[in-house]
């Protein structure tokens, strides 16, 4: 059986499993293999590598396309090796943070990976999202300390630039206390302009890293960012883990508060079956029989229409004296008016059940919709790792149960942004449209998710769109006009001949390559990348490839065919065995 019998569904479940090096490859070997790597890299994908700053290139390996995003933790002694791996990255939007202990997840690993303690490795993971796209951006704290230049840095950021923005991804870092900032306004004031947007990340440490087109700035104190807009395909989660310490009660009770530039609304009573109380003393009803009472404990308000209860800390100020009133900052009194209260205690049984919960919940969702997780960014609390969980990564390692062939890349943070923390959520895990905060002892999840592609539908789809598609012609010509002499060929010849042209030019103005080739860094073999693809190269059916270029074809198709457990060293290998010995007697051992 030759591999060129085999048809474009096939083909198009081979190129999926092939890296951007080897899809390049692919592509050279006929104008079909050329569609259909084309068609693939409008696929998002996710992907994480670990290592010293040499090793950076490898992951260049992994991909399947050009990346979108990336980010990347490190430590002080890898610093320097750090950036001069990064500048050798393909061109990507990148934020890095430093000195924050990383997390990672590699598909099949046995285990989450954390570095030691003097380790120089450093972590990085790449992001493809094609329809979308990325900006990074930096805030410096002098621009954060002035309320009136923050306010306008954010007007520009946030200003109209074509699509809409979806998420942005935030690093934040100080130097020493006289940097200090807050990072919470800068979420807050992200929040004001683009409600509905998801905001994630996590406090990191100095220096903070910013990558445009292979040029690594290296900043000080203040925020690293990116603004996402367009079709942007990852959803946030947030899980804390808390046990009810209460009755459910009914804010039967509500006033209008501002003090100095604090203002919302006071809780002043609450009622349950039937009793009144004001907070503070049902507060000390529900702290009382509780054994442990250094844990963190909370106040969850659940607003009408809400699908679970808002956590909020309890602390010193979460009471106003007089009248032993809950305060509820930047909430009118009407919208708490008729809501819902509770108290909660952060437990560590609580915790881990919640992270438990949260992943089922999306694993469930993503199978009910047919839809494939390919990767996942995590902020999580430094508070919850061995010291409150008896292992060291705890919230990484229930993702690598639930999804042990997605790959996850996060850090211990010293307070993680993403959407408020809720108890009791009824409904999807994502937060879509939830109001997003700094906080702390959290897991926040960032998941790319999209919908499972169905290689048998690709075809199908493109001969759906009508007779007067290029698509449906190419297809249709394809092997009508393979072998043929130049002015023998169909008119599906000249369609091809203007989509490789559109393809080229979009994926590298500069050289004419492919975005495979783009993406890993190979030379073209003709002078026009488009006159190689279009009129150098046969269809299938027309066995005239070199043999040379045949022989590195089938090489690329049997090593995805075998990464992929789709064929064993059974008949399917014995059938081309002397061809390939004939090719290079050592083979049998490099594929097997």
């Amino acid at each position: 059986m030759s591999l060129q019998h085999l048809d474009e569904c096939c083909l198009f479940a081979i190129i999926r499993m092939l890296p951007a090096a080897d899809a390049g490859r692919m592509m050279c070997t006929s104008r079909l293999h050329a569609l259909l790597v084309d068609e693939n890299q409008k696929d998002p994908w996710f992907v994480v590598k670990r290592g010293n700053g040499d090793s950076l290139c490898d992951v260049v390996g992994q991909l399947v396309g050009a990346p979108t995003i990336g980010v990347a933790y490190t430590t002080a002694d890898s610093f320097e090796a750090t950036i001069e791996g990064l500048r050798r990255l393909p061109p990507c939007e990148l934020i890095g943070g430093c000195g924050s202990i990383y997390q990672t997840v590699e598909p099949g690993a046995n285990d989450v990976f954390i570095p030691e303690e003097d380790s120089e490795e450093l972590s990085l993971s790449l992001c493809s999202l094609p329809s979308a796209h990325a900006r990074s951006f930096f805030l410096p704290s002098s621009t954060l300390s002035d309320e009136a230049m923050l306010a306008e840095t954010l007007d520009s950021l946030c200003a109209s630039g074509g699509a809409a923005i979806r998420m942005v991804i935030l690093l934040a870092a100080m130097n020493a206390p006289s940097d200090s900032f807050d990072p919470k306004e800068v979420v807050e004031g992200l929040q004001q302009r683009l409600p509905g947007c998801a905001v994630v990340g996590g406090v990191t440490r100095c220096p903070l890293l910013q990558v445009q087109q292979q040029v690594v700035h290296q900043h000080g104190a203040g925020v690293v960012g990116l603004l996402l807009r367009g079709e942007v395909p990852l959803y946030a989660a947030t899980s804390r883990g808390t046990n009810r310490i209460s009755p459910v009660y009914t804010v039967s009770k509500a006033l209008s508060f501002q003090a100095g530039p604090l203002h919302g609304s006071l809780i002043a009573e609450l009622t349950a079956d039937g009793n009144s109380n004001t907070p503070y003393e049902s507060f000390v009803d529900a702290m009382q029989p509780l054994r442990v009472r250094c844990a963190p404990v909370y106040y969850g308000l659940k607003q009408q229409g809400a699908v679970g209860f808002t956590l909020n800390p309890i602390t010193n100020t979460s009471f106003y004296a007089m009248i032993g009133a809950l305060i509820v900052p930047d909430e009118e009194k009407d919208s708490v008016q008729g809501g819902e209260v509770c108290f909660y205690q952060l437990t560590k049984d609580a915790s881990k059940a919640d992270v438990k919960a949260t992943l089922t919940s999306i694993h469930d969702e993503i199978q009910e919709q047919n839809k494939s997780l390919l990767g996942a960014f995590l902020f999580t609390c430094n508070g919850r790792g061995e010291h409150m969980f008896g292992e060291p990564a705890a919230d990484a390692a229930v993702f690598r149960s639930m999804f042990p062939n997605t790959p996850l890349h996060g850090f211990f943070a010293g307070g993680e942004i993403g959407p408020s923390a809720m108890a009791d959520r009824e409904g999807s895990a994502f937060a879509s449209g939830d109001k997003c905060t700094v906080q702390g002892f959290t897991a926040v999840y960032a998941a790319l998710v999209v919908p499972a592609r169905n290689t048998d539908g690709v075809v199908s789809r493109w001969e759906s769109e009508g007779l007067d598609n290029p698509m449906q012609l190419l297809l249709a010509g394809l092997r009508k006009d393979a072998g043929q002499p130049r002015s023998e060929r169909t008119e599906s010849h000249c369609v091809w001949i203007g989509r490789a042209k559109r393809v080229t030019a979009a994926a590298g103005r500069s050289h004419a390559r492919p975005a495979c080739w783009s993406a890993c860094g190979l030379q073209c073999e003709s002078n026009s990348a488009t006159e190689f693809v279009s009129d150098n190269v046969h269809a299938p059916g027309a066995i005239q490839c070199p043999d040379l270029l045949q022989w590195k074809f089938e090489l690329v198709v049997a090593k995805a065919l075998k990464f992929a457990g789709v064929v064993a060293p059974g008949a399917w290998w014995e059938e081309c065995q002397p061809w390939y010995l004939t090719a290079s007697p050592s083979l049998a051992q490099f594929l097997w």
